[in-house]
């Protein structure tokens, strides 16, 4: 299964460390050498990086040039009040990842 975790900046950095592990354990636990990963994760963004909220760089595979997924998951952004989170909502980052969707 093709997953793409879908990330922009300010993302909470263990919603987006959780999913990475979720996956990482799944695999680990199925152990189907014979036919690889069950879950192939890629983060992807609307650019070729992203910043944590916590100022951390993960790379990213630019989304608009990646084939559809069977599932994308957005892991939550780091922003905690509504007015943070309204202003984060209103960034071209974030309207460009919408628009992704």
């Amino acid at each position: 299964m093709r997953i793409l975790l879908l990330a922009v900046d300010g993302v909470f950095d263990t919603g987006l460390s959780l999913l990475l592990d979720t996956f990482a354990t799944a695999n680990e636990l199925l152990n189907c050498p014979e036919r690889g990963p069950h879950f192939q994760v890629q983060v992807v963004g609307v650019r070729d990086r992203v910043r944590t909220q916590q100022g951390f760089v993960a790379p990213a595979v630019v989304a608009a040039g990646v084939a559809p997924p069977d599932l994308v998951v957005v892991p939550a952004l780091g922003e905690k009040t509504p007015a943070t989170l309204a202003s984060a909502l209103q960034r071209p980052d974030v309207k460009d990842a919408a628009q992704l969707l």
